[in-house]
């Protein structure tokens, strides 16, 4: 225990008390009055006491009444050198009128007159309670018996010399290392441990419902350096098997390891142990015992670090033991050294769910032996020194027998091992993750045959950089379906060999997600896949020009993809787009291209317009650059596409677009369409299908540059079909002249914004109902779209759900001013709102003479509004 802490421990009517290197043990009804009063004093009878330092004498006097205190007196040390005590009566009723304590706003201090530091009242009660303890006066007893009975009368010391007798009882981890380290303990049968906690009483008859909590054994650093010698001193002389442990988890480190020689495991038990050590002198006691001679029996989590990992043969386990996880680490050859004198498959550890060797633990592996029905749940290898594995790379191929795993981890060095490892015919792995940083990590396995290493089924595999390079070693099943293949390549060395290899060539068989990053894309075209393939999502990213070099030597349309559903290219990437073959049938829901450097497309810009088959497309997305190759693809004629979202905000992103004809790129059929910024320029520029339905068209254009191109165009000109809903947000609303919709077009909603007078003077060139519109149910002008009203032709059997009109200023509605009374013809129209000054529109309306509205809005907050 730490120094210059104070642990009181309760067993029934007795308190076990620490204090600095001393231990007492306390009747309660004496340790109670140590306890504070109502006021957090703490008072101690007079007997207890010894003279402070400064003193003059034996006697002891209250401060405040000079009475000198009986011996079973209550006083209050006034310091904590108890320089001066108060009686019980006058600490009531005279100390705060004395003075003597001082009460701050957050604690209270008290002064000495002989004392100079000032302390907190709670640092005050901790000192004084220390010197009371060290002081007293009291019995030393040399022989102590700790039992369900064991009952004191008054205080005693227990020293070194005492010996502390626990005969079948279950004591709490605290109580029995704060024995062990300040007493001489002996076992008489066998002590069970528990976890101390607070609530609990420190020792029972037997030992209570197990727990999750962890027994920590540390004797090398939780104690000083005495306490730790007689710990240790204790243990030795201690029985084998002598100690229970009543908990789930068990830590000890450094010579704190070898008191599992004294621990009892039964079959029922299924501890987490945690060890580790630093010297190989601290394992040394359990080295010298035999083989599989340490029982613990059944253990659910096992964990050695360095030395501690040279203890693992000694272990006994359970035949029918199952562990959660087994963890090996050991950091240098020498930790290693016990180990190596063992024969292959003789280190018994059953089954184990998931086993993690690091650096030289690594070898291990051969030494272990599993349960012939082993199921393993993880296997990770990482290994950063060559000769961590120089004794496995010698053996033969398949030698290392790891029956079934689902999740196979291999780093670094440990991917060379991959031959070496013995993987179930029937196998179904849910993950194979190899990462090589340097050539040597995989410089053996290049030795290799191709598909000569048995992979079986695996639905995720991923390799990272160098290990990219084995693909062409491995053999999956010939049913093998991948939920995801990913490949990181960053550097042109990794796939040196691979790039070698014939196209398609590599089996890769059903891939659900396929992802291919940097040097990675260039070995596509060395896949095969299954010709019932369907791809969820295909995704390439390619960097850098070298990225894709390889790949570009391949003819267009030999890439075969087959079938897939989300397609996403990124930079360069979007350059191998001619080179991929697609299924006739393929309909792709989504397909993304990002290109964001005009560098990324120059061999694609060569390509004839519609050359580039893409067939059916669900949702198309083009970022910055990639626009420019939207004419060199090939929809299918019956195509149609849910959603195109495009937001540009640079003229150079569509420089080469804008030379297009007019109604020159084929989208098919479009629900929804959303033109943002440079984007909305392009729309003369798509041709949509005779019998097109848009159920949304959106363009918002922030600048007049925005849309140069569609004011250049005939008003009526850009066909657009029928269209639910049409939002048009400031210059974007000078484009409604421009567009076209069928005759028989019923619209949901139409919307228009326009913030200044500058969004609206191209309409305003325009006659009065000259723009068709068709019928509309909700019809929406902001701002100066409010003046544009006259402008609008209606269906003459039009009924609108709402009319609602905003305006803010009295320039919005100027125009509109001007005009005749009921000169506006909106038709029918049920709910009629009316904002701002635009409640002054209300007699410009022109209303069917049948109309009948169901609710009249009209909110004016300046008078002027309505003057």
């Amino acid at each position: 225990m730490e120094k210059k802490t104070i642990t009181a421990l309760q067993h029934r009517n007795m308190f076990f008390v620490f204090i600095d290197k001393g231990l007492f043990v306390f009747p309660e009804r004496e340790y109670r009055l140590f306890q504070q009063n109502e006021r957090d004093f703490v008072f101690v009878k007079r007997k207890y006491l010894a003279k402070g330092e400064d003193s003059d004498g034996e006697r002891v006097v209250c401060t405040a009444c000079n009475e000198e205190a009986a011996p079973e007196d209550m006083v209050f040390p006034l310091c904590r050198k108890l320089h001066f005590v108060v009686c019980e009566r006058c600490a009531q009723e005279l100390l705060f009128d004395r003075g003597l304590f001082k009460k701050g706003k957050d604690k209270t201090t008290m002064a000495c007159p002989h004392c100079k530091d000032v302390l907190s009242y709670e640092q005050r009660k901790g000192e004084t309670l220390r010197v009371l303890f060290s002081s007293m006066s009291q019995k030393t007893c040399l022989r102590f018996e700790i039992s369900l009975e064991t009952n004191i009368e008054t205080v005693v010391r227990l020293v070194l010399e005492t010996e502390v007798f626990l005969d079948n009882i279950c004591v709490s981890d605290t109580l029995f290392f704060g024995l062990m380290a300040r007493t001489d303990v002996k076992i008489r049968n066998k002590v069970s441990l528990f976890h101390h906690s607070n609530s609990l009483d420190c020792c029972f008859e037997q030992p209570g419902p197990r727990t999750d909590e962890q027994i920590d054994i540390r004797a090398s650093t939780g104690y000083g350096e005495e306490e730790a010698e007689q710990i240790h001193a204790n243990l030795k002389k201690m029985p084998s098997n002598s100690i229970a442990i009543n908990t789930q988890k068990i830590y000890a480190a450094e010579k704190d390891v070898c008191i599992l020689l004294k621990l009892c495991a039964g079959a029922e038990y299924n501890l987490d142990v945690f060890l580790e050590s630093s010297r190989k002198e601290y394992v040394e006691e359990i080295l010298n015992t035999e083989n599989s001679s340490v029982w613990i029996g059944k253990i659910k989590n096992l964990r050695l670090g360095r030395y501690a990992v040279s203890i693992l043969p000694r272990l006994g386990i359970h035949d029918e033991n199952v562990m959660d996880e087994l963890r090996l680490d050991i950091s240098n050859s020498e930790q290693m050294a016990e180990i190596t004198k063992t024969e292959n498959k003789s280190i018994w550890v059953g089954k184990v769910k998931t086993l993690r060797l690091e650096g030289y633990a690594a070898g291990i592996l051969p030494r272990l032996r599993f349960h012939e029905e082993n199921e393993m749940e993880v296997l990770g290898l990482r290994v950063c020194v060559s000769g961590n594995i120089t004794e496995i790379l010698s053996t033969e191929s398949k030698s290392i027998w790891i029956g079934k795993v689902k999740n196979l981890s291999l780093e670094r060095y440990a991917v060379g091992i991959l031959p070496k490892l013995g993987i179930h015919r029937e196998n179904e792995m849910e993950e194979l993750r190899l990462t090589a940083y340097d050539f040597g990590h995989i410089s053996e396995i290049l030795k290799t045959d191709n598909k000569s290493i048995w992979i079986g089924k695996v639905k995720i595999l991923r390799l990272e950089r160098y290990a990219v390079e084995i693909l062409p070693k491995l053999v999956f099943h010939e049913e093998n379906e991948m939920e995801v293949l990913g490949l990181i390549a960053g550097n042109p060395e990794n796939i040196v060999e691979a790039i070698k290899t014939e196209s398609k060539s590599i089996w890769i068989g059903k891939v659900k997600n396929l992802s291919l990053e940097r040097y990675a894309v260039g070995i596509l075209s060395k896949f095969k896949f299954h010709k019932e393939n369907e791809t969820e999502e295909l995704r390439l990213t390619a960097y850098d020009f070298g990225h894709i070099s390889e790949i570009l030597k391949t003819d267009n349309k030999s890439v075969w993809i087959g079938k897939v559903k989300i397609l996403r290219l990124e930079r360069y990437a979007v350059e191998i787009l001619p080179k991929l073959g697609f299924h006739e049938e393929n309909e792709i829901k989504v397909l993304g291209l990002g290109i964001y450097n005009p560098e990324n497309i120059t061999e694609i810009l060569k390509a004839e317009n519609k050359s580039i088959w893409i067939g059916k497309v669900g949702v198309l997305k083009l970022e910055r650059y990639a626009v420019e190759i939207l004419p060199k693809l090939g929809f299918h004629e019956e195509n149609e596409i849910n959603l195109f979202s495009l937001g540009i905000y640079n003229s150079e992103d569509i420089a080469e677009i804008l030379k297009t004809e007019n109604n020159s790129i084929w989208m098919g059929k479009m629900k929804k369409l959303n033109l943002v910024g440079y984007a909305t320029d392009i729309l003369p520029k798509l041709c949509f299908h005779k019998e097109n339905e848009m159920e949304v068209l959106n363009l918002r254009a922030d600048h007049p540059g925005h849309i140069t191109g569609i004011l250049d165009t005939e008003n009526s000109s850009i066909w657009i079909g029928k269209v639910k809903t049409l939002r048009l947000e400031r210059y974007a609303v000078k484009a409604l002249a421009k567009l076209r919709t069928s005759e028989e077009n019923e619209m949901e909603e139409l919307t228009l914004i326009a913030n200044d007078l500058e969004h609206i003077s191209e309409i305003e060139k325009t006659e009065n109902n000259s723009i068709w519109i068709g019928k509309v149910r909700t019809l929406r002008l902001e701002g100066y779209a409010v003046e544009i009203l006259p402008k609008l032709r209606f269906h003459e059997e039009n009924e609108m759900e709402v009319l609602d009109l905003c305006a803010d200023h009295p320039e919005n509605i100027a125009e509109v001013e001007k005009i005749e009374n009921s000169s506006i013809w909106v038709g029918k129209v049920k709910t009629l709102r009316l904002e701002g000054y635009a409640v002054k529109t209300i007699e410009k309306l022109g209303f069917h003479k049948e109309n009948e509205m169901e609710e009249v809005g009209l909110t004016a907050t300046h008078s002027e509004n309505v003057a």
